[in-house]
């Protein structure tokens, strides 16, 4: 195991992500305190919506970390609907992702495993940071992390 000034490699990624987890809730209530709107709206699903225009928009995908290319059809969107990528990126990326720099790219990976607490049963696949592979599990259908995948390929694709 490689470690780095005296310290386990691994229980300083999990230090920075308990970091960022904690700067993450903190900022959600002081953004409530505030009124300023909350990145959880960074959390909602793309919405094309029900009119017929083609505007290339970015979303905040949940499952794969990453701000995507959509197209938005006009109206009826949500707020997680940006007109640039580096608009989605500055609302939704979480500045700990600079942390944890030379580990997996996508921050969600160091997420631990949600099943969630629907009752579906979707397989899917997390990334198991202990053992350092992309496991099965059975996916409940609501509240995700990112660290969520339809495919051990697309969690091998974001996180190995």
């Amino acid at each position: 195991m490689q470690k780095s000034n005296g310290i386990n490699v691994k229980t300083a990624i999990l230090l920075g992500a308990l970091f960022c987890a904690f700067i993450l809730v903190l900022g959600f209530s002081l953004s409530k305190t505030a009124g300023a709107p909350a990145n959880k709206d960074c959390l909602l699903p793309k919405v094309v919506g029900s009119c017929r225009a083609a505007i290339p928009r970015f979303y905040y995908n949940s499952n794969s970390g990453k701000c995507e290319e959509f197209t938005y059809g006009g109206c009826d969107g949500n707020a997680n609907n940006f007109q640039t990528e580096e608009e989605c990126k500055k609302a939704c990326h979480a500045a700990c992702l600079y942390l944890t720099a030379g580990y997996p790219a996508n921050e969600g990976c160091l997420l631990p495993m949600k099943v969630g607490p629907c009752r579906a049963a979707w397989p899917s696949y997390y990334y198991n940071s202990k053992s350092e592979k992309c496991e099965e599990f059975t996916y409940g259908g609501c509240d995700a992390n990112a660290n969520n995948f339809q495919t051990e390929e697309e969690c091998k694709k974001a996180c190995l």
